[in-house]
């Protein structure tokens, strides 16, 4: 008898599902593959009573034991990397992560152009969509089907990619060197025009006096002289190119909202029309494929059922691929964020020209693909200066580049790059480079890459990809995010110069030991608002904090479209302080005299040299400010009015050199000299400022005020602007007070721009480092637990400040991965077997005043109650008593304590010795460092 050959069901051939689904696998046998030997058959004669689909099953499954879908977006991990050399095909073994570490969902994925050619190998975390191929019983990628996109944490605006079609190495260095270059009149000009456009879409009147009513509205902004300060620009300027706009706008919304025929219809122009504006400003973060951005307008029009983009460009009308390019970014982004959108509306407003933009699978692969060939230079995190695409060949754009003193610098330095004898950077370089010393380059490239490993360890830290990764819990948990939180009922958002204050609240379900002022949060502080279906729908600035409520200062207002919705707050984590050094470090290769003074000091290291005499003044009426000094304080002081460049002041804590600073800025104002004050900190700043607010001194405090001391309110930024309408006010304003303080990173505010001071005094002494030595008696505590088979995972480490933490927390991992590392305020609502509070702060200013003290951290009797009560069985508090006991909650409790429970630290007493201590934590910092 013969046997039938062995072949599928209809119903298991017609099915498509993939590996990662609930049915069985599909697989096709084929030839030698698809039929067993006459062996086998004659078995199955013998023996008729198998389950054939069970068989089936099993044979799919020893052949493909891989259970990740990656027919829905995925984020993996690359377990194994292998390049076909003939086809350059690249087949990936990844790992869902994250994942479950028992049973971790893998898949196979073969990759094939353009996509083959990302930037990839093992270990990197990838996002993935393919179709899956059963005769290949493999997933793939192609220029057709799926996205394969590297670095998908790293997420890089819809602008920059097709802004870097014409020049890539210009974007990376935009991106990286942001601060260089002000804003320009263009920029300015079509932000203004984006903002009046919005508002009158958003109000749905189109009649020429009511556009006319919102850009006088708009013209009577603080923000908009601000702007215009910023910019340079007066409102004459502005005014007169603004109104060139309105009769545009009104032309298109006749044509496109309401319908009317133009006099001479275009051909190629937008046949449709638009029924409803849904939304303004749409903020996207896409992680699956690594881009974000903001929506100029999203339409309803009546040729696509969902909601499509509309990007607006005030320039001429060119539809350039630049310009497209951004609209399909946008579809892309909707569709994958579940909006599938297959077009977008392209309006050029100056000559009213509106087209409609189709998405094509090619032109999504392209583009994609373009976005991570721009984003692999920002995240490349080999240690080297600034990994760079190369130069173009056009001698016109490189001329004109504002980045061309440092794209040259770059080409110079770099070992690899090959360029012709014609190339126009080649032609250009000696040019470029000619008012550069050697010594100038090799120190700034030198510098880079010191910021390149400082930048690493910074990324190392950064979690903003866990908004996306970890579930509102988790990261509530982590101090990064309040959740549960609700509109407040019946209050409307109040409008200031585009930013919509909101009140949020706790919902009435969560546990009432959650307070928002112990959570983590500062006032002043830059949040992400994701609602529990959406991510980073707005974001902004946190006005207040309450027990349950809360205030935040938004981009967009929450009630229209998520008025019944339930919201997550995350921290943001800004790059800010990292680009900003790197534009401070590039501004030292401008070739200008300022720059070239700040090589010779910075570089060559040349000394200051001393004025041949100082003003007669110093000797009269400025004997009454020097004779409050000691000695060596009051010769600081001269030396650094005699001194032509620069001056360095050296001190140990509690020297006196606040005092002397104090003197120094009452000397200089007395010899009608202007004064940068500038330290690191908001709190540093204020208390030098504090200081001189007795002598009645003209003074500017630059900086958000939930930032500066109460005590400087009068002279803050906030205060003395509120008035100002007019650029003239602004300027008087900021320009004229003699004595200006800001923090460092805060020095990159316009006023900068248009003004330069006499002297910059840069108050470095006032950083607070982490306690090693603290450090080191906690990882001593916790080896001694560990020695004595203690469960790790119920011990909590609590330090007050941030830094401490992460010191804690770095060289913990490395003893116990278990043991949980937090600040006071991420550990609220929780508790642990023992809990070991690091104060951290040591030693004492004896100068410093009270009022100095009222906003530190050690200050809060709310954060040591909450530190104080985590502890179910044992607490040990480590500290320096005698500087705690300036803070009064600290010497209320300490005053309460039995001496018994104090254990001061001496050497040799108890076995107790700090070399020893000092040995152990050095094994735990080598591997790091190495």
């Amino acid at each position: 008898m013969s046997t039938p050959k062995r072949v599928l069901t209809p119903s298991k051939e017609n099915r498509s599902a993939s590996p990662g689904t609930s049915q069985a696998q599909v697989k096709k046998f084929k030839n030698d593959k698809d039929l067993c030997d006459d062996w086998e058959n004659q078995c199955w004669d013998d023996d008729m009573d198998f389950d054939a689909s069970a068989l089936e099953a099993a044979m799919d499954a020893a052949v493909s034991p891989h259970k990740l879908d990656l027919s829905i977006w995925q984020r993996c991990v690359i377990e194994d990397f292998e390049m076909d050399m003939k086809s350059y095909n690249v087949r990936l073994l990844v790992k869902k992560s994250p994942g479950l570490a028992e049973d971790p969902e893998t898949a196979e994925c073969l990759v094939h152009s353009p996509w083959n050619m990302c930037d990839m190998k093992k270990g990197d975390i990838v996002s993935l969509l393919a179709k899956w191929q059963p005769s290949q019983n493999v997933y793939v990628i192609d220029k057709e089907d799926g996205f394969c996109v590297t670095n998908p944490d790293f997420l890089v605006s819809g602008t920059t990619v097709m802004g870097s079609l014409f020049c890539r190495r210009k974007t990376v260095l935009q991106e990286r060197f942001r601060g260089l270059h002000w804003n320009n009149r263009v920029m300015i000009i079509g932000t203004l025009v984006h903002e009046l456009f919005q508002r009158v879409v958003s109000e749905q009147h189109y009649t020429r006096s009511h556009v006319k009513t919102i850009l006088n509205y708009m013209l009577q902004s603080p923000s908009l002289a601000q702007s215009l300060y910023a910019g340079d620009l007066t409102e004459d300027e502005v005014i007169n190119d603004l109104q060139r706009f309105v009769d545009p706008i009104v032309r298109f919304a006749k044509q496109y909202v309401l319908g009317e025929t133009p006099v001479i219809p275009s051909p190629v122009n937008f046949r449709g029309r638009i029924e409803r504006i849904e939304n303004t400003e749409e903020n996207l973060w896409v992680p699956q494929l690594g881009l974000k951005g903001k929506v100029d307008v999203s339409v309803s029009v009546t040729t696509a059922n969902d909601p499509i983009p509309l990007e607006l460009k005030t320039g001429r009308s060119t539809f350039s691929m630049e310009h497209t390019g951004q609209l399909i970014l946008y579809q892309m982004m909707h569709s994958a964020l579940g909006v599938e959108t297959r077009s977008g509306l392209l309006l050029y407003l100056r000559e009213n020209m509106m087209r409609e933009v189709f998405r094509q699978a090619q032109r999504d692969a392209r583009s994609d693909h373009d976005a991570q060939r721009s984003g692999k230079y920002l995240v490349k995190e080999d240690i080297e200066d600034l990994y760079l695409p190369e130069p173009i060949h056009h001698h016109s754009a490189c001329t004109q580049c504002e980045y061309r003193t440092l794209c040259a610098s770059y080409a110079k330095w770099d070992n690899i790059l090959r360029l012709g004898d014609s190339h126009s950077m080649k032609i250009l370089m000696p040019t470029l480079l000619e008012h550069l010393a050697d010594e100038d380059q090799e120190f700034f490239h030198h510098w880079l890459g010191i910021l390149a490993l400082e930048d690493k360890h910074s990324r190392a830290s950064f979690k903003q990809h866990s908004i996306w990764t970890d579930d509102p819990v988790s990261r509530q948990q982590q101090g990064r995010a309040i959740a549960q939180l609700k509109l407040y009922p019946s209050q409307l958002a109040l409008e200031t110069d585009g930013r919509f204050e909101q009140n949020l609240e706790l919902a009435r379900e969560v546990d009432p030991s959650i307070q928002l002022h112990l959570s983590g949060f500062d006032v002043g502080e830059y949040v992400v608002i994701s609602t529990e279906s959406r991510m980073a729908v707005a974001s902004g600035i946190i006005v207040s904090l309450e027990c349950r409520r809360l205030t935040v200062a938004l981009d967009r207002d929450l009630k229209p479209q998520y008025a019944k919705e339930t919201f997550i707050m995350d921290k943001h984590d800004s790059q800010t302080f990292s680009t900003f050094n790197y534009t401070n470090l590039g501004m030292l290769l401008a070739p200008t005299l300022r720059a070239k003074q700040l090589r010779s000091i910075i570089v060559a290291l040349d000394p200051p040299l001393p004025f041949d005499s100082l003003p007669d003044i110093i000797l009269t009426e400025g004997l009454h400010i020097l004779q409050y000094l000691n000695k060596q304080q009051n010769e600081a002081v001269m030396h650094c009015l005699s001194s032509n460049t620069h001056f360095l002041i050296k001190g140990l804590p509690g020297t006196g050199k606040t005092q002397t600073l104090v003197a120094l800025v009452r000397m200089l104002h007395l010899l009608n000299l202007s004064v940068l004050i500038t330290a690191h900190t908001h709190s540093a700043v204020d208390n030098l400022m504090n200081r001189l607010m007795a002598y009645g001194l003209p003074m500017l405090r630059l900086g958000q005020s939930a930032r500066i001391n109460d005590c400087l309110e009068e002279i803050s930024e906030a205060n003395v602007t509120r008035r100002c309408r007019t650029v003239d006010s602004l300027t008087r304003v900021l320009e004229t007070p003699a004595i200006v303080g800001v923090t460092c990173l805060g020095t990159g505010h316009a006023v900068f721009r248009n003004r330069t001071f006499d002297y910059c005094i840069v108050d470095e002494a006032t950083q607070v480092t982490p306690n090693t030595c603290e450090v080191g008696v906690v990882m001593n505590l916790l080896l001694q637990l560990q020695l004595a088979e203690y469960d790790l995972s119920t011990v909590g480490v609590i330090a007050p400040y941030r830094a401490q933490v992460e010191l804690l927390r770095r060289l913990g991992g490395r003893l116990d991965s278990r043991v949980e590392f937090n600040t006071v305020d991420q550990y609220q609502g929780r508790d642990k077997n023992i809990i070991i509070y690091s104060c951290t702060k040591t030693g004492r200013d004896p100068t410093e005043k009270k009022r100095c003290r009222a906003a530190e951290i050690l200050e809060d009797k709310r954060r040591l109650t909450v530190a104080i009560t985590r502890a179910k069985q044992k607490l040990i508090i480590l500290g320096d008593v005698t500087c705690l006991k300036n803070y009064g909650p600290f010497n209320s409790l300490f005053q309460n304590v039995p001496a018994k429970c104090f254990l001061p630290l001496i050497e040799g007493r108890l076995e107790f010795a700090w070399k020893c201590l000092h040995t152990d934590l050095n094994r735990l910092v080598e591997p790091l460092v190495n």
